[in-house]
């Protein structure tokens, strides 16, 4: 039997490592009747009411007054329109012409005034693990907790005059604090997990068929799915399967489902024996699809070998390398635990891939214990060359590890890395200190310092007589930790290592301080 499961490995090193357009114009107010002309005392006729401007438009004009008879009152004027959004007023209506001693119309009313400008507004909305609305929580633009805004029922919140960029903070129930630094986006959608739970999910079963089916000692079929999917399954050896597809964005989703036999040669080495594919099957969110059949084929999967260069260069302690997922037929599969001879790939080793390619991952930790976690996508035969760097760059500064007596608003300093696109900054209560307290920051890559102080709020305030623990990752690729991909709802923190093919991220080792009372 084997579980082939996306990238759980890493994300476990990880955490172990230390204006909108207007309306169309409105219509123009239609003209009141013409009085009739009477006889002595004979009354004018009423003017039209004006017609309603739409969105943007104009209101209409009142209607005339009435012709009067001898002695006969004018027509009454019409009502002006109504202005729509923003529009012009609408011009009053016109006097009647009186007749011998008669009264004049009624002039018609105004349109009213036009609705604010809203191209400066912050429209947003909190989600949780699942995608569901989270209400309640708590949300400033630019610090200013005196105009706090909560979350509905939706999980939405709204702010007014919000020029760009600006920092949105959120504080939970729990009192977690997330803040997003430097956003460009009008609409920002913050899914609060950092796991594979936030993702779509859908379940399969069937069977894998061909004549390899019963599988020989030792061998193993892996399922996976294409378009980005992330996938758990177990196949036993009768080639029955049954398991779940994840996935972000929307739901139903097209994917072909891929199987692959692999074995091992007589050296260990894995050995890619046959693959077979399912076209076209739909995913629906929460619903299970059963009975599909995944037809190996008898055609060999196509190869091609890759020979390693590496150099840990500063990164030379508890070094860790390996093939981490294997590509075939447009579907990505974790590579299987019980194929891994060692926890490293010897330099020069040659490895051998399928033909859509695989993604290799480095890892190891420089004398200060910042730990850096590399991935390379390898398509191609020849050589495959990962060269980490001979300086270690960032360094957690201020506080000091193990510092006391330090300010419950301080302010938290780490070394530039060149070239850094983001930096995620954690700071967490020790365990076993009761409730837990953690504050996640998430910045751009040309700040080395976040000062609570500046802040100036008891929101952010931390508890006093108390340690805590703080790291900082720099993100040396787009779309990994920065704020504006946050802020597109696919979740924070370590989980985009999911989708992106190659990135390079360091963090540091755990720091302790403790603060005043």
């Amino acid at each position: 039997m084997m579980k082939m499961k996306i990238v759980g490995v890493l994300l476990a090193t990880l955490a172990m490592a230390g204006c909108t357009a207007g309306n169309d114009d409105g219509g123009t107010g239609g003209s009141g009747a013409a009085g009739g002309s009477g006889g002595t005392g004979g009354a004018g006729g009423t003017g039209g009411t004006g017609g309603t401007g739409g969105d943007g438009g104009t209101g209409g004009s009142g209607g005339t007054g009435g012709i009067g008879g001898t002695g006969g009152a004018g027509g009454i004027g019409g009502d002006g329109g109504t202005g729509g959004t923003g529009g012009t007023g609408g011009m009053g209506g016109l006097g009647g012409t009186g007749g011998t001693g008669g009264t004049g119309g009624t002039a018609g009313e105004g349109g009213s005034g036009g609705a604010p400008h809203i191209g400066d507004q912050v429209l947003g909305t909190v989600i949780g693990d699942r995608g569901e609305p989270l209400p309640d929580v708590r949300v400033a633009i630019n610090h200013a907790f005196d105009n706090v805004e909560m979350t509905d029922e939706e999980g939405a919140f709204a702010f007014d005059d919000v020029d760009l960029p600006y920092d949105l903070t959120l504080i939970l129930a729990s009192g977690e604090i997330v803040e997003l630094r430097a956003l460009v986006q009008r609409e920002p959608r913050v899914a609060l997990f950092d796991n594979d739970n936030g993702l779509l999910r859908a379940s399969l079963s069937g069977t894998v068929t061909g004549a390899a089916i019963p599988l020989p000692s030792g061998d193993a079929i892996g399922i996976s799915a294409t378009r980005g999917t992330t996938t758990s399954f177990d196949v036993d050896e009768s080639g029955a399967f049954s398991g779940e597809v994840a996935w972000r964005g929307s739901s139903p989703r097209t994917v072909d489902v891929v199987a692959v036999h692999v074995g091992a040669d007589g050296e260990g080495n894995l050995v890619y024996r046959a693959a077979g594919v399912v076209r076209d099957v739909t995913l629906e969110k929460d619903v299970t699809t059963r009975d599909l059949e995944i037809e190996l084929t008898t055609a060999p999967v196509p190869t091609f070998q890759t020979m390693l260069d590496v150099d840990f260069g500063a990164f030379d302690n508890d070094r860790s390398s390996g093939i981490q997922t294997l590509d075939v037929m447009g579907a990505r599969f974790d590579y299987p635990e019980e194929f891994r001879s060692s926890a490293e790939l010897p330099n020069g080793a040659e490895l051998t891939l399928p033909g859509d390619g695989g993604r290799l991952f480095f890892s190891g930790a420089d004398e200060n214990g910042t730990f850096v976690l590399e991935m390379v996508q390898v398509t191609s035969t020849g050589t495959t060359s990962v060269h980490l760097p001979n300086t270690a760059d960032l360094e957690a500064l201020a506080p000091e590890d193990e510092a006391t007596g330090v300010s419950r608003l301080p302010e938290l300093r780490w070394s530039p890395v060149p070239g850094a696109k983001s930096y995620w900054i954690e700071i967490a209560t020790e365990e076993g200190q009761g409730a837990t307290h953690r504050q996640q920051y998430f910045v751009p890559g040309d700040v080395t310092s976040i000062d609570l102080a500046a802040v100036g709020s008891d929101a952010v305030r931390l508890e006093g007589s108390t340690t805590f623990s703080w790291t900082v990752a720099a993100a040396m690729t787009d779309h990994l930790l920065d704020a504006n991909t946050i802020a597109t709802g696919t979740g924070m923190g370590a989980i985009h290592i999911f989708s992106l093919d190659e990135f390079r991220i360091f963090r540091t080792r755990e720091h302790q301080f403790t603060t005043a009372p």
